[in-house]
């Protein structure tokens, strides 16, 4: 090759821009495959995170779950009253509490075991999750051991009363076989009702207290029963009525 044509030539390679030098092998390739090496990685983080989110909120969720009904649970139920109460007192809607207990539910273990016990509060949490379905944000969880409670907008005492006296006769429809009772040949349950517009002055544990009192004045009747409680603790919670099968 003549020296003309050589030095034309390494002008020519001279003149292209440093990342387009037709250059095979060596440092660019390197540094090629170090960017795709590190993109790689972006995008496999980029999954893990993804990952990792999707197990936390997996993980809430289960937390919020009963086991053994699948019901949500007292942890849930606990935000779930704070977050109502909030929203009705903004709202200036009433709000109406239901808590449900299974008449002789220790008695009834004594006598059919253990897992027949498990197996009547299912019956009953899925007895009281299909009276619930058409009650707009409804909450219904177990709250205690055999205690459900019901959390339900926008109802005023006279309507959560008669949706309960639906649940008690679907319960007593269920005729599940209770030798323990002192009052039915079935399994039954006692109900507690409150129901209060939220407002500044009232609170969260007064009212859970005056549904709990409901609820013991409801076994003192006999049990397989609704009572609600007059407004003594305030103007805004209404009541003193009592429904027995």
């Amino acid at each position: 090759m003549s020296s003309s044509l050589h030095d034309q030539d390494v002008a020519k390679a001279s003149s292209y821009p440093v990342s387009t030098v037709p250059v095979v092998g060596g440092a660019l390739v390197d540094d090629s495959l170090e960017q795709a090496d590190m993109f790689e990685q972006v995008g496999v983080s980029e999954q893990m995170d993804a990952l990792r989110h999707a197990f936390r909120k997996t993980l809430v969720k289960l937390s919020y779950k009963d086991k053994l009904t699948k019901l949500y649970n007292r942890r849930y139920f606990d935000k779930a009253i704070k977050k109502l109460w909030n929203s009705q007192q903004a709202s200036e809607q009433c709000l109406s509490l239901i808590l449900c207990d299974v008449d002789y539910l220790k008695d009834y273990n004594d006598v059919y075991g253990y897992q027949s016990g498990d197996q009547v509060l299912r019956y009953i949490a899925n007895t009281l999750l299909e009276q619930c379905k058409d009650l707009h944000d409804s909450v219904v969880t177990r709250y205690e051991e055999d205690c459900f409670a019901m959390l339900v907008p926008n109802a005023l005492i006279d309507e959560a009363l008669v949706h309960t006296e639906d649940i008690l006769a679907a319960i007593k429809a269920l005729a599940i076989p209770n030798l323990a009772s002192d009052i039915s040949d079935v399994v039954t349950a006692s109900f507690g009702i409150a129901s209060v517009y939220p407002r500044l002055g009232l609170n969260i544990d007064d009212f859970f207290a005056k549904a709990k009192e409901a609820l013991g004045e409801a076994k003192m009747q006999g049990r397989n029963a609704a009572y609600t409680l007059p407004p003594a603790w305030s103007q805004d919670l209404h009541g003193h009525k009592i429904c027995k099968l």
